[in-house]
């Protein structure tokens, strides 16, 4: 288990009759977005295929030339892991788990399959003008092992740390807080479904009763498919969500796989409070707990930043506020608006290097870990499960223990 030690505050928190809601405009998916979707991903996954069965061809082949078998396997697979993806999308059951494990690990290997053709493709092109791809003949062997290499050891590594649950440790001092310090513990991006279940929920609660939080937070994509699947995890789920006052808010998963069903089954069959654009006091600290859905069930970005300004401004000045906001969006702007502390999911960190640079880029507020403005904090957790592949290369999964102090 890793340590880390900074500094962080956070309230208690209860069910408050008193509580703001109002429903944002949300934006309603349909069958032609679904459509349009699947089609532009399916799109560029065979022209990837493409590539990298063209590279991979020069590279391999005796004769450095394009062979239609680096094709058809590249092709096929990809048929392969996107067929899986829409069969376990509409038809999740648990013994399509070693299908779907399959198809997940196979797309964790086509990432870096695709990063080695790249790179692949450059060498080849310089080693073709210079004349070492005829000359030397070290040069295509040095290659085939660096395209083997490269794919290779990410993933075995992904595949070991995907399994590691690491215990982050922060202390943060809350603004405006200021009665006696309590314990939060913060989840986010879990995502149980068809790989993530009971073995990664059992870890969870061991964590959660040792640590002995007064707050539990999860900040989103909780769940990884549609809840009507979860049966075999529900004694589980409610159990790790009875350890403490517990607060939840839907991510994008959520809203891709059923989105009032979701919110349904966390607060009904788990027993969140679920901050569905809403505010309330903790009983236990006093400290209001606001929470807002994930941008992609609002029919705008500006819909989005309006609800969660309309959320804090609808505070008493002076008031301890805690943000649940799954994307670490709109950070400095709560901040500046009374907002103590901010706890956000989503990134993952990338999960898989150097995706890590991507989230950097796109979340300019802060993409992982603490993060400060002013007096006030945002901390992002990078995950306690994964999405996708079950890997994790250079972003371990992570429970967050918050320890609260007077502002």
């Amino acid at each position: 288990m890793a340590n880390i030690n900074i500094t962080l505050l956070a309230p208690t928190m209860k069910d408050n009759k008193d509580e703001a809601k109002a429903g944002p405009a949300e934006r309603k998916r349909s069958g032609y977005d679904m459509l349009l979707f699947l089609s532009i991903v399916s799109m560029i996954i065979f022209i990837a295929s493409a590539g990298i069965a063209a590279v991979y061809s020069l590279a391999f082949s005796s004769n450095t030339g394009i062979h239609w078998p680096y094709f058809a396997v590249m092709i096929g697979c990809s048929v392969y892991v996107l067929g899986s993806e829409i069969v376990s999308f509409m038809y999740h059951r648990r013994w399509l788990r070693p299908f779907y494990l399959i198809s997940s690990i196979m797309m964790g290997a086509f990432f870096y399959m695709f990063m080695t053709a790249v790179a692949g493709g450059i060498l080849l092109g310089a080693g073709a003008a210079t004349g070492l791809v005829r000359s030397a003949g070290w040069f295509l062997w040095a290659l085939r092992v660096f395209i083997i290499g490269g794919v290779a050891v990410p993933v075995l590594w992904g595949l070991v740390e995907g399994r590691f649950l690491l215990t982050k440790r922060v202390r943060v001092t809350l603004k405006n807080f200021r009665g006696k310090k309590f314990r939060i513990v913060l989840i986010s991006d879990v995502h149980v479904g068809l790989l993530v279940g009971k073995h990664r929920l059992k870890r969870i609660k061991k964590v959660l009763r040792r640590e002995r939080p007064d707050m539990i937070v999860s900040a989103g994509d909780l769940l990884d498919t549609n809840p009507r699947f979860l049966g075999y995890a529900v004694p589980l789920l409610r159990e790790i969500a009875s350890l403490a006052p517990s607060y939840a808010v839907v991510g994008n998963h959520e809203y891709y796989h059923g989105f009032e069903a979701s919110k349904r089954f966390l607060t009904d069959d788990l027993g969140y409070t679920l901050l569905d654009n809403r505010s309330v006091i903790d009983r236990g600290t006093g400290v209001w707990v606001l929470g807002v859905d994930d941008p992609s069930s609002f029919e705008s970005m500006d819909v989005y930043a309006k609800k969660i300004e309309e959320l804090v401004s609808g505070i008493p000045p002076g008031s301890p506020i805690i943000l649940v906001n799954h994307q670490p969006l709109h950070f400095r702007k709560s901040a500046e608006m009374g907002v103590g502390l901010m706890l956000s999911g989503h990134t993952h960190s990338g999960q898989m290097w150097p995706g890590g640079m991507l989230t950097k880029r796109i979340y300019r507020e802060g993409d992982r870990g603490l993060n400060r403005v002013s007096d006030s904090y945002m901390y992002v957790c990078i995950g306690t499960g994964s999405w996708g592949p079950p890997m994790r290369v250079g972003a371990p999964s992570e429970i967050v223990v918050i320890d609260i102090e007077k502002g």
